[in-house]
């Protein structure tokens, strides 16, 4: 009896473990699951859902967080790799040796990953590798263990300085948004002149009184084919993610953008154009 009159057993969100309803009682006991219908609706719903988390956990790990991970995980087992080896008292000469080839290290990485169009650079990546590179060379008593680790770390560095050159000459991450911004806004000003002009061009026998829309919905946008051909324009939004103190990689989402025609005569509306955000 006292079964029958216990509190229902429920799973997470007050879901119950089965079909059967929230009485609780299996066999004659609370809980108990073996007879419950494996199959059913509920239970089908319940694992379709513990999937979905599942599958949603593994899809936050991606490769810019373990770049991220690298990068922070380099310095610290460098430390613990000297911690547990033994370790010499560097004197000038060696000091310098290890100064030397340790800059560079980072002037060949960031040679072969350097690039001039401002999205940003690796400095943090060969920054990091040339510090560790210095203290492997320079406290590292055994030969072998240096010239291994030391190359250990220049092909981590040069990993990580492809991967971030890779990323921020894609269209999700940046590392310099200050830069871009300021020549994509030029860009895009450069343009809106372009299409004023031509307007004033057309405003001169065109008396027409148009709608508010769309530059390129006008009527006349077909004379306006040179400046508003292209990709449409955009602006940039960036956002701080929980590696971008160290990585200097900042999320990016491009909004689309394009001209709005105030509405009235071309020659009074010509000032009014600007960029709006498309919906």
């Amino acid at each position: 009896m006292w079964a029958q009159h216990a509190p229902p057993v429920k799973l997470r969100h007050g879901r119950y473990p089965c079909s059967a309803g929230p009485t609780g009682v299996y066999n004659g006991r609370v809980g108990d699951t073996a007879s419950c219908n494996v199959g059913s609706p509920l239970s089908e719903r319940w694992d379709a859902y513990v999937g979905f988390r599942l599958r949603l956990r593994i899809r936050r790990v991606t490769w810019v967080d373990i770049h991220a991970i690298t990068l922070l995980t380099l310095p610290v087992a460098t430390g613990i790799l000297l911690c547990c080896v033994p370790r010499r008292r560097p004197n000038s000469r060696q000091a310098t040796i290890a100064t030397a080839f340790a800059a560079g290290a980072i002037i060949l990485v960031l040679a072969l990953n350097t690039h001039l169009c401002r999205a940003g650079n690796p400095a943090m990546q060969c920054l990091l590798g040339g510090v560790c590179i210095w203290g492997v060379l320079s406290f590292a008593a055994n030969r072998w263990l240096r010239g291994t680790a030391s190359l250990a770390i220049i092909t981590i560095m040069f990993v990580l300085s492809s991967h971030y050159d890779s990323l921020v000459h894609g269209r999700e991450w940046l590392g310099n948004v200050t830069n871009l911004a300021a020549a994509h806004e030029k860009l895009m000003d450069a343009r809106l002149q372009r299409i004023r002009s031509k307007l004033h061009q057309i405003s001169e026998g065109d008396a027409v009184v148009y709608s508010e829309g769309w530059v390129r919905d006008l009527p006349i946008s077909s004379q306006l084919s040179e400046p508003l051909s292209g990709e449409l324009p955009s602006r940039i939004e960036t956002r701080k993610v929980w590696h971008s103190s160290f990585t200097r990689l900042l999320s990016v989402r491009w909004v689309r953008q394009d001209y709005w025609y105030p509405g009235g005569q071309i020659s009074k509306a010509i000032e009014g154009i600007e960029l709006r955000d498309m919906p």
